[in-house]
C-alpha cells in the first residue's frame, strides 16, 4: 500500500516550498502547555486515552450537546486517572491548533511519570457519538493499525469523502465510501481519529504542517501532512466506515447519507466534473467508488 518515495504522485512532493517547518517545540514556545482539566491521581491500571480537540469557530450547539454525551460515555468507560481531558485554545491556527493539545499529552506525561496510550482527536465542527469512538477503538491496534480514523466527509461542495487511496501507483479520491469495514489508504481528514501513542516515536517531525494555495493546488492541510509523513515512515494510514461522523457545514449535516443524495440528486454536482459518473471505478482494494481528482488551475499564484 505505501508508494516508494519515486513513485508518490502527491503535489506536496513538487510544490512545498519552504525549507523550514513548525514543529511541536516552537509551538509549546510560543503558547506554554496547561495542565489536565480534570486532574485525578493515576491509581488505576489500564490504557491512558488523552482526549484533543481544536476550537476554531464559534461552537455550534449541536457539537456542544454531543460533546456532553461524549464525556458521559468517557467518564463512564475510563477508569478515574486514565482520561486526560486536555484543555483547548481559541482559535489557533494551522498547525499550531493540531500541536497544542497533542504538547499538553506531552506535558502531562512528565507530570506523572507514564505515557498514554491513545491520543483522540476531533474537530469542533463535528457531530461524535459514544458508538463512534468504540467503533474506531474496535478495530484501532498499536501494531498493525495504529492510525486510524473516522469516516471524514467535506462539509464543502461536492461533500465527497475526504479520502485517498494509491491504485497502481496514482492517487485516487473516495466519491462513495464502502458501506462498513476499515480500509487502508493514503490519506484520510482529521475530523475524528486516535492516535497510538508510538506514533509519535515513529513518524518523523513535522507531523503537522499547513501549505497555502498555489497555482494548480489548493494547499496542503494538517491532515494530508500527517498520512504524507505516516507513508514516509512506512506507517498505513486506516480509515474506518462504520464510524460515521457529521461534519457540520453552513449547518448542514454533512455525512454519509447527505453524500451520497447530494451526489445523486443535486442540481448542482455537474459544476464539479471530478465526480461525473462516467470517471469513476471501483476500487479492488477498498470497493469504493473512486475518481482520479481533476487538478484546476486556479490561478491563485504562480
Amino acid at each position: 500500500m505505501n508508494l516508494d518515495q519515486e513513485d508518490r504522485r502527491i503535489p506536496i512532493t513538487d510544490l512545498w516550498p519552504f525549507e523550514t517547518y513548525i514543529t511541536l517545540e516552537d509551538v509549546m514556545r510560543a503558547y506554554p502547555p496547561k495542565d489536565d482539566l480534570v486532574p485525578w491521581e493515576p491509581t488505576y491500571g489500564g490504557p491512558v486515552v488523552a482526549i484533543g480537540r481544536a476550537v476554531y469557530e464559534t461552537q455550534p450547539q449541536e457539537a456542544t450537546d454531543h460533546l456532553l454525551r461524549l464525556q458521559t460515555h468517557f467518564a463512564r468507560s475510563i477508569a478515574p486517572g486514565n482520561l486526560w481531558m486536555l484543555p483547548t485554545y481559541e482559535r489557533m491556527p494551522y498547525p499550531y491548533a493540531v500541536y497544542w493539545p497533542l504538547g499538553n499529552a506531552f506535558h502531562l506525561e512528565k507530570k506523572q511519570q507514564r505515557r498514554f496510550d491513545w491520543f483522540v482527536w476531533m474537530d469542533d465542527d463535528v457531530l461524535v457519538s459514544p458508538e463512534d469512538i468504540k467503533a474506531l477503538m474496535a478495530v484501532a491496534d498499536p501494531v498493525e493499525r495504529p492510525f486510524v480514523s473516522a469516516l471524514p466527509y467535506d462539509r464543502f461542495e461536492p461533500h465527497m469523502p475526504a479520502v485517498t487511496e494509491a491504485v497502481d501507483g496514482q492517487l485516487m479520491k473516495w466519491v462513495k465510501a464502502p458501506k462498513t469495514g476499515t480500509y487502508p489508504c493514503f490519506h484520510v481528514g482529521l475530523c475524528l481519529a486516535v492516535f497510538h501513542r508510538s506514533l509519535f516515536d515513529r513518524v518523523p517531525e513535522p507531523w503537522f504542517a499547513a501549505m497555502p494555495p498555489i497555482k494548480g493546488f489548493s494547499g496542503v492541510a494538517p491532515d494530508w501532512w500527517w498520512c504524507y509523513q505516516m507513508n514516509k515512515a512506512n506507517i498505513t494510514p486506516h480509515v474506518c466506515c462504520d464510524a460515521n461522523v457529521i461534519h457540520l457545514g453552513r449547518k448542514l449535516h454533512v455525512n454519509r447519507e447527505f453524500s451520497e443524495q447530494w451526489n445523486e440528486r443535486s442540481p448542482r454536482r455537474d459544476r464539479f466534473p471530478d465526480a461525473a459518473k462516467e470517471r469513476r471505478t471501483i476500487s479492488t482494494v477498498s470497493g469504493a467508488e473512486i475518481v482520479r481528482p481533476i487538478v484546476y488551475p486556479d490561478g491563485r499564484s504562480e
